[in-house]
């Protein structure tokens, strides 16, 4: 075991029993003596995201991919850091070159898919996200934020897909019911919407846009008593907000 090593593995007891400070020190003994290592970065800026030091933290893992620009999992921490931080080119950029360098790994591709959810470049969000499903295709965040890029791509027969799909793999989501709900109020489907945004704020009562796109398609169905209680409940989670009071307002004027 190299010198650098000895202080690597030192490092990552440290790092791994949660005494970031500790691991740091033993981590930048290890990069003295092997400055070209880019894992000893990598994890150092692990330690450093821990002890509060973010743009320290950012650093270290961009001179890690700098180091070692084919290592996927380098590249991935790389640009899932860029991507915390709202550096979203810079996320793209490093988490394509990790998708390039390990095709096979879903994970690389769908943070890819974050990152150009993140820019609203939905199609292309849906081109990894799409890919990451067809290696793990039952994860239901996963088949959640493909039917988000679907769904903002106005492809909603597709979005409906995923979203059903993300609910089956996790009954009782309050927001994949309310995505539902979404989905069938842009295909003019309001009895649909009403089903799948009433179970929304049955499960989670305290989302006052719940409330509010319920009694927009209660509305629509002529349910006027139904749609006035929802934005009074809209209103009553967030009493400044003038989308609610001004629907309430309407609504109020058609008795």
């Amino acid at each position: 075991m190299s010198g650098g090593e000895a202080f690597f593995e030192e490092g990552l007891k440290h790092l791994y029993s949660g005494k970031y400070e500790e691991a740091i020190k033993e981590l930048k003994k290890a990069i003295e003596i092997e400055p070209n290592n880019g894992l000893y970065y990598t994890n150092l800026g692990v330690a450093m995201d821990y002890t509060g030091h973010p743009e320290e933290a950012l650093s270290n893992y961009k001179t890690a991919s700098e180091i070692e620009p084919e290592n996927g999992g380098i590249l991935y921490n790389f640009g899932s850091a860029c991507l915390q931080r709202g550096k979203y080119e810079e996320a793209v950029i490093a988490l394509r070159q990790a998708v390039e360098a390990s095709e096979k790994n879903p994970y690389y591709s769908y943070n890819l898919g974050n990152a150009y959810f993140s820019m609203n470049k939905f199609d292309m969000a849906l081109t990894y996200y799409s890919r990451a499903l067809n290696i793990r295709p039952n994860d239901h965040l996963w088949n959640f934020m493909t039917g988000m890029a679907c769904y903002n791509s106005n492809k909603y027969a597709q979005a409906l897909k995923y979203f059903q799909k993300a609910l089956q793999l996790k009954p009782g989501e309050a927001a994949y019911y309310y995505a539902l709900g979404n989905v069938y109020h842009c295909m003019e489907d309001t009895k649909n919407a009403i089903i799948y945004y009433e179970k929304a704020v049955a499960i989670n009562p305290e989302q006052a846009d719940y409330y509010y796109y319920y009694g927009i398609v209660l509305e629509i169905e002529g349910l006027l008593d139904e749609a006035t209680e929802a934005f009074e409940e809209a209103l009553a989670l967030e009493p400044k907000n003038e989308t609610y009071k001004n629907a309430l307002k309407a609504i109020m004027s058609k008795y």
